[in-house]
């Protein structure tokens, strides 16, 4: 996950919240809901959705900007080509990219929506999870997650790159 951990680090028996914190009222604020107590392979499990939708979120992230790369290269071997291609052929790969873009950029923000709530599980149910990353989440170069800029960033930039090769094409003669 954006928090990585090695698989063998998971505890098999560990859950946030013992009994004796559960009665103890200073440990649970009036109107906040207490996480129930998971049972070692519910744990287990959280962990693994986790490591799996980690996988799931890096994988289509390789695989857009691979697509991505190919697709402009296509582009600039085609705008280059003597003698020249048609423009509509041109503006209809550029919208095509920009297309997928989008759609992409769509599905990262949902992956990552996804990842970002079992992160928060992990951090309810795993005491060493959150204990290694509470003290990092308050220094200033932490605020902004690299999977905030993988999720917006870097397809807005490809966005921008679609954009300026539509504007770029449709303005040129031929």
């Amino acid at each position: 996950m954006s928090k990585h951990i090695a698989k063998d680090q998971v505890p098999s028996d560990q859950a946030k919240v013992t009994s004796s914190e559960l009665s103890s009222p200073s440990n649970v604020q009036e109107g906040a809901q207490v996480p129930r107590q998971l049972k070692p392979d519910q744990i287990n499990r959280l962990w693994e959705h986790g490591m799996h939708e980690d996988t799931v979120f890096n994988d289509r992230l390789n695989f857009f900007l691979i697509f991505e790369s190919v697709l402009l290269g296509v582009v600039g071997m085609l705008y280059g080509k003597q003698p020249p291609v048609m423009k509509e052929v041109l503006i209809t790969i550029v919208c095509l990219g920009l297309l997928i873009t989008i759609i992409w950029g769509y599905i990262q923000a949902r992956q990552r929506s996804t990842l970002n709530r079992l992160i928060e599980r992990l951090e309810e149910h795993l005491p060493e999870f959150r204990e290694t990353y509470e003290p990092l989440d308050r220094k200033k170069w932490r605020r902004l997650s690299g999977t905030w800029l993988l999720t917006y960033f870097i397809p807005l930039l490809v966005v921008l790159i679609w954009v300026a090769l539509l504007i770029l094409i449709l303005n040129s003669d031929g």
